[in-house]
């Protein structure tokens, strides 16, 4: 097997200089990235580094100009990595013809299947996916060699080649003679283990904002923060002081956690919302909601942010537990289905309604991968269920919980004499899991931090070979579930 190390830069003004310093430092191959604003397909820094480009004025003709200022200084295969649109508006014979005049050697367009413009000569991309049919098209009609992708997720996060790539490496060679490009990825999650400023909307997202940073910048694709964190999990400690009739400073506290409560669509919630379009990752954010239509209730939810902001799912918990009940109102049945991501499939249930097998099931049921369970339960007994909701989903799990002390309250908060001297009220217990049931991170207590963990896909084939609860370890013909949307 030949090794070759190949560099990617964006086209920018000083790319001609890097590439340069990048073949001297033994790069093999320079693979050019003509500026494309994807968030939902690439990674943080490739997303920002698009932009900026953008910004500076590079489109097509000065992105091919760049290309032959690259190649006046190197004489290695040049390799254009573009997509179908770029070619649409351009035109794509006169991008083979001026691409080729640049002294690019070819060109990869990402998504533009092998039957399309086989006028433009290019490297076609294959996948573990990729029927062996498929896999042979693209050997015949690819220019040079094969550009083999293990499956989505950022670029270079990971420091051994996965299992799936592996197995298509063999398949690929198997049917064809030509040279192999194997490129794999995986997911990096982030399981943030983080307190409030409680009680204090605001603050709070400031907070999540600046975690948001930090995990973004460790190259975290998927950032989860815990149950109601937005502005924070009401504890058993003092919510309790809601069923009393007349209890001092309940109906004051209540107010105050209402006052500070997400409103969706709103402001806070479009804080929330920027923050994952900054940086360019799933962003899944606990928060108390409260409907601008009818606010006189509120909801314990979860909103799924998209890399561009978009509010693509929000999930009420279905049944408050114990104390919540007079706190939170209950849920419908919307974000009881896995949404399909690039990173994979995310859905989850919140705290205790994972104890709720039905609900479980449908997250099953629409193929869950990456299996959401933030928390407030910081008992010894609650990793046990996230050790079966792992073996039973044979999903990734990622668990955030709530973690808080007494000194993060505020002085004037309503109910300070219940939770006077508690110190420490949630201890946390965050962990992340993979699809058997072991550890990859955590449990995480006393104190604040962010888990990280890289995720093979690989390993959800891997598990599910035995056992698939909603597919070959099922009987539809015998069990139905039926799930009422909102």
């Amino acid at each position: 097997m030949i090794t070759k190390l190949v560099i990617y830069l964006v086209c920018e003004p000083e790319t001609p200089e890097l590439a340069e310093a990048a073949v001297e430092g033994g790069a093999d191959i320079v693979e050019l990235g003509i500026p494309f604003s994807d968030p939902l397909a690439e990674g943080p820094t490739i997303r920002l580094a698009s932009e900026r480009a953008l910004a500076r004025g590079m489109r097509t003709k000065q992105c091919l100009e760049c290309i032959a200022a690259v190649r006046e200084r190197v004489d290695v295969p040049l390799v254009p990595m573009t997509y179908a649109a770029i070619l649409e508006a351009y035109g794509h014979e006169r991008f083979v013809e001026d691409s080729r005049a640049a002294g690019a050697t070819s060109a990869i367009v990402v998504d533009l299947p092998v039957e399309e413009h086989r006028e433009v000569a290019r490297i076609q991309l294959v996948a573990p996916t990729s029927t062996d049919e498929r896999i042979s098209a693209c050997a015949e009609h690819t220019d040079g060699w094969l550009y083999l992708v293990s499956l989505t997720g950022t670029t270079g996060a990971r420091d051994e080649v996965s299992p799936a790539l592996a197995g298509l490496v063999e398949r690929a060679r198997a049917l064809t003679g030509v040279p192999l490009y194997a490129m794999d990825a995986t997911v990096r999650v982030a399981c943030i283990q983080a307190e409030p400023a409680v009680l204090d909307r605001e603050a709070t997202i400031g907070k999540l904002e600046r975690l948001a940073a930090e995990a973004a910048g460790d190259g975290a694709d998927l950032l989860v923060f815990p149950e109601a964190f937005v502005p924070a999990y009401p504890s058993s400690v003092w919510a309790r002081a809601f069923a009393g009739w007349a209890a001092p400073g309940a109906k004051e506290a209540f107010a105050l956690l209402a006052r500070e409560s997400v409103a969706v669509p709103g402001p806070a919630e479009a804080r929330i919302a920027a923050t994952a379009r900054e940086h360019g990752v799933w962003l899944v954010t606990g928060v108390t909601e409260v409907d601008p239509e009818r606010p006189s209730t509120l909801y314990n939810t979860l909103l799924y942010h998209s890399p561009d902001g978009t509010l693509v799912e929000r999930h009420r918990k279905l049944v408050p537990t114990n104390h919540e009940r007079l706190v939170w109102g209950q849920g419908d049945g919307g974000g009881l289905r896995a949404i399909p991501t690039p990173l994979g499939r995310l859905g989850g249930l919140i705290c205790w309604e994972n104890y709720m097998p039905l609900a479980r099931f449908a997250l099953y049921e629409s193929g869950v991968e990456i299996y959401l369970a933030p928390t407030a339960d910081d008992g010894d007994a609650w990793q046990a269920t996230l050790v079966h909701i792992a073996r039973e989903s044979r999903a990734f799990v990622v668990a955030p919980a709530h973690f808080q002390r007494e000194s993060a309250y505020p002085s004037e908060f309503p109910l300070a004499a219940l939770i006077e001297g508690a110190g420490t009220i949630g201890r946390g217990g965050s962990a992340i899991l993979g699809p058997d049931g072991a550890y990859l991170a955590g449990p995480l207590y006393d104190e604040e931090g962010i888990l990280y963990a890289d995720l093979d896909p690989s390993r959800l084939w891997e598990e599910r070979q035995r056992f698939d609860a909603a597919g070959h370890y099922h009987r539809p013909d015998v069990l139905r579930l039926t799930v009422t949307p909102r």
